[in-house]
């Protein structure tokens, strides 16, 4: 979001990829594609790093402990020669780095949700940016960031936003669940807000977000916390049943 609004500010157009365990070159670079408009029949489809590059866009890349080492190198070769060599088997082609380029990358640096499918970046790569760690967010900004995403998912209920939010901070900063490892971000908060938004059933969806991973007794302690100070995420849990029109062959 901080970046999304300094190009805002700056004027500048914003490119956002994210990465992922199956992001590959081709998404984020570009690709050979079938092109009946020119003789040799094929051309070359920018992806977003080339169109940033070359264009001189910013571009930000979210959750970069994703990108595999053929990525990473291919990064980081770009930003050392100021240029990008495609060939399509036919010719080959050059972007030079347009001098208004842009990156910005993120990455999630203790959190086991996405340290499984992290990969670490390489020593080389990693002084070309400057880095800046963001510290936690005060509960009294959370509030208010999640009183915004109410209006932005369209939900009314301000008391519920208000005992998420306190809940939230109490049971991010329990003992055992900072020594888990798991951390939680306003990125729960967001989800959360989301599917409650759609009808889902708020404390099996706090459930679920917040405590599904954990051991039972870790899911417990969640339902004994909301069921002793946080009256407005109280609800009837919903029983599981199949769907009516469930193929009978698999009931």
């Amino acid at each position: 979001k901080s970046v999304q609004a300094l190009s805002v500010k700056m004027k500048k157009n914003l490119i956002s990829f994210n990465f992922n365990s199956k992001t590959t070159m081709e998404d984020l670079m570009g690709k050979i594609i079938y092109d009946l408009g020119l003789n040799e029949g094929f051309s070359f489809q920018d992806g977003p790093f080339v169109d940033a590059f070359a264009n001189g866009k910013w571009l930000l890349i979210d959750d970069i402990n994703y990108a595999p080492p053929d990525i990473l190198h291919c990064i980081e070769t770009a930003l050392d020669s100021h240029l990008v060599i495609f060939n399509n088997g036919y010719k080959t082609i050059e972007y030079n780095q347009h001098p208004d380029f842009r990156l910005f990358v993120t990455q999630n640096t203790d959190d086991i949700k996405y340290i499984s499918k992290q990969k670490t970046l390489t020593t080389k790569i990693s002084p070309i940016f400057k880095h800046i760690e963001f510290a936690e967010i005060p509960k009294d900004e959370l509030i208010e960031i999640a009183t915004k995403l109410c209006k932005y998912y369209n939900y009314t209920n301000t008391e519920l936003i208000q005992d998420l939010v306190d809940f939230h901070y109490e049971w991010s900063h329990r003992p055992d669940i900072i020594s888990s490892s798991y951390r939680f971000t306003l990125r729960d908060i967001s989800d959360t807000i989301k599917l409650i938004q759609q009808n889902n059933n708020p404390l099996d969806t706090i459930n679920t977000i917040y405590a599904s991973r954990f051991p039972i007794e870790t899911r417990k302690s969640l339902f004994d916390l909301i069921e002793s100070k946080y009256n407005h995420l109280k609800s009837d849990p919903v029983e599981f049943a199949l769907p009516k029109q469930f193929p009978p062959c698999f009931k």
